[in-house]
């Protein structure tokens, strides 16, 4: 079996917790041969910091029009430097990982996202 046929979704490579971390977003373009189509956005994608992976990045993308017009890069910006993270779910995610030239390259994608609860995030640290 090759890698890329396992078939693993956002909280799978997250050790099964179903938030992320909120790092920043954008849009994405639709791409054809290398070259982009058109100005208009075909989706956002989330950078997000995986809680239960060793705090691993990873992108997501989501096609369709921004559901989280309000969380601005200013505001995610001043929120993680205060430690008052923003947490999102996303529903319906596909995530594949694939090696080229030995570099490993996770590509993954979801139906839709949403924000997470104000829960605490438990990070396994014990306090000091």
């Amino acid at each position: 079996m090759k890698l890329q046929d396992i078939q693993m979704t956002v909280e799978t490579v997250n050790g099964g917790e179903p938030r992320v971390i909120l790092g920043g977003k954008a849009p994405y373009f639709e791409y054809q041969d290398g070259k982009r189509i058109g100005n208009e956005p075909v989706g956002i994608r989330y950078t997000v910091i995986l809680i239960g992976n060793h705090l691993a990045t990873m992108d997501v993308k989501v096609p369709g029009k921004d559901t989280t017009p309000n969380l601005t890069d200013e505001i995610i910006a001043t929120r993680n430097a205060s430690m008052d993270f923003i947490t999102l779910e996303f529903i319906g995610s596909a995530v594949k990982i694939y090696n080229i030239k030995g570099e490993q390259i996770i590509a993954a994608s979801a139906s839709a996202v949403k924000l997470a609860g104000d829960e605490d995030i438990d990070f396994g640290r014990e306090r000091i």
